[in-house]
């Protein structure tokens, strides 16, 4: 077990606590298909008309259901990443990349491999775990590894649990096979150690919001602003010490999805509940929606200082949040009313607070509903403003505001939102030609966990992930 698992678990139940499942039969749902979803069973504290309607039990059929009864992500393979697999520009090797930082991110690229290793696990191979790290020097060697497996919480029982001891770590888990058309996508969180503030400190445990304090640890070689460091060393690039999250659920845009840089997964997401703890000064521009008042508070407000902001963003087309490169612009539904972030003075609006005092122990059930038009997003437990549901959905175009790449077939679609796009760098430019084409076509895919290779850094562990269908 890495340093991390000792200290997390350590803090919230005890270091012996955290136990490998002994080898059980598999869970598969069986008999329990025609169970309908775990219920809304926290009522709102403060129900107002922006709020989803409670989901339909009766319209849901259980599918799949995972809860780590048998042994998951044992004896790993570990293959290098040639790069010559790429997802469009904002990819590992992308040209926006090149266009943006020239030799100096060449020789930066070229410093470092990366290790991937993917598994299936779950009934019928339902599931996918992706993982990812990197060999800083090339030395053939890989000292420590992030890691997704079963294990045992006591008093809560069985879990899959993320180890990512490493910001160049990354791990997800996603569906195996693309979602279908209409779905409903549920787990519980039962663990979270991904930064954040506890008791008014940053820092805590020996650890600075969450990452290792000892030596460098940046975002090389992939960076969203114009140009590049002067320098392809490590340590020459930006400290991500100050930005730590976990990704709760989000349904992406693009097949098989696995962990790669921080700016391609800002292009590839439709909808998303994340956690985002940024310590600089603009993160006090980031705001939390409190339920009970309808007013708004600073995440760095000293009642924030304690818990988790959950946000819960439904992405649009109508903007890039950062020069020259595309990055899908946030609209967000709360009990505050909806927030759109190209509107002056608008950044991340978030739904409420997750207590992290409360876990293990508590769980947060988090759920994303895609219907024949919306997507809904859900998360319930205990806030920080107390118990509660908070659900909102969007249609896939509302007020004129599409979510990104919605369309599954291109049936769905007509190219209303398409237009062009030329990324431009002092090393060149990149047309990247359109952005949502008529004959388009955009699977869905959930993930949960860290999709980054140069960002985030922590543990968190989940149990009772379930895949439901609409009844026949």
């Amino acid at each position: 077990m890495s340093r991390r698992a000792a200290r997390t678990w350590g803090r919230g139940i005890g270091f012996a606590a955290l136990t490998l499942a002994v080898s059980l039969p598999g869970v598969a749902a069986g008999a329990a298909e025609e169970a309908a979803p775990s219920g809304s069973e926290v009522a709102s504290s403060d129900e107002t008309s922006r709020r989803a309607a409670p989901h339909d039990p009766s319209q849901w059929r259980l599918k799949y259901v995972e809860r780590f009864g048998a042994p998951v992500g044992r004896d790993l393979t570990w293959e290098r990443d040639d790069l010559s697999d790429q997802y469009g520009p904002f990819d590992d090797d992308g040209e926006a990349f090149h266009v943006k930082g020239g030799d100096v991110f060449a020789e930066a690229l070229d410093s470092f491999d990366t290790y991937r290793a993917s598994f299936e696990f779950g009934r019928d191979g339902w599931l996918t775990a992706e993982l990812a790290t990197r060999d800083q020097g090339k030395t053939g060697e890989l000292a420590q590894v992030p890691t997704f497996r079963d294990a045992v919480v006591p008093g809560v029982g069985k879990v899959g649990h993320f180890d990512l001891p490493n910001n160049t770590d990354g791990a997800i888990v996603r569906p195996t096979e693309p979602l279908p058309d209409r779905y409903r996508i549920e787990y519980e969180l039962v663990a979270l150690d991904f930064g954040g503030p506890r008791d008014g400190a940053w820092d805590y445990d020996g650890l600075i919001n969450g990452y290792g304090a000892e030596g460098c640890k940046t975002q090389h070689p992939w960076t969203a602003t114009v140009g590049q460091p002067t320098s392809p060393a490590y340590c020459d690039f930006a400290d991500v010490r100050g930005e730590n999250g976990f990704y709760f659920l989000g349904i992406v845009d693009y097949p098989d999805p696995a962990p790669r840089n921080n700016v391609f997964i800002h292009n590839r997401r439709k909808v998303v509940m994340d956690q985002y703890q940024v310590t600089h000064s603009w993160g006090a521009n980031y705001d939390v929606c409190d339920p009970r008042t309808g007013e708004t508070y600073s995440h760095h407000d000293p009642r924030s200082l304690s818990s988790i902001p959950i946000n819960m963003l439904f992405l649009t087309d109508d903007n890039q949040r950062n020069t020259g490169f595309v990055y899908n612009e946030f609209m967000m539904e709360t009990d505050c009313g909806f927030f759109h972030g190209g509107d002056p003075g608008v950044n991340i609006v978030s739904v409420g607070e997750l207590r992290p005092d409360l876990l293990p122990g508590e769980t947060y059930r988090f759920a994303i509903e895609r219907t024949g038009t919306s997507y809904v997003q859900e998360v319930s437990g205990t806030f920080l403003h107390g118990p509660d549901t908070l659900r909102f959905e969007r249609e896939f175009v509302q007020d004129g505001h599409p979510i990104w790449h919605y369309n599954q077939t291109p049936d769905e679609y007509d190219g209303e939102f398409d237009r062009q796009h030329v990324i431009d760098g002092p090393y060149g430019s990149y047309d990247m030609g359109s952005l949502w084409p008529s004959d388009s076509a955009y699977p869905d895919y959930f993930i949960i966990g860290n999709p980054h290779t140069n960002y985030y850094e922590g543990s968190a562990s989940i149990t009772n992930l379930r895949l439901y269908v609409p009844k026949d």
